[in-house]
């Protein structure tokens, strides 16, 4: 899908050593300023495009990162295509 509303979303609870950052953990204006635009960090209500970040997870390595974010994907409910 290459853009579409976000229906929902479930808490994603930060567990130990991993911290995950959506757009409900950004405090005050959650864009970047580039060029006279402003650039959401996440997307919130919804994605425009493919590869928009909807939400960041950091962790103590790459590996383990990647891994947590795989367990974060499998969370995510499958929609049929019509």
């Amino acid at each position: 899908m290459e853009a579409g509303s976000i229906l929902g979303r479930s808490k994603l609870e930060n567990d130990e050593p991993f911290i995950i950052i959506d757009s409900n953990s950004v405090v005050g204006n959650p864009c970047l300023s580039v060029y006279k635009e402003n650039l959401p960090l996440f997307a919130s209500h919804s994605v425009k495009y493919v590869g928009e970040p909807v939400l960041a997870i950091f962790g103590p390595d790459l590996e383990s990162a990647i891994i947590r974010s795989k367990k974060s994907r499998n969370r995510i409910p499958k929609r049929s295509h019509k």
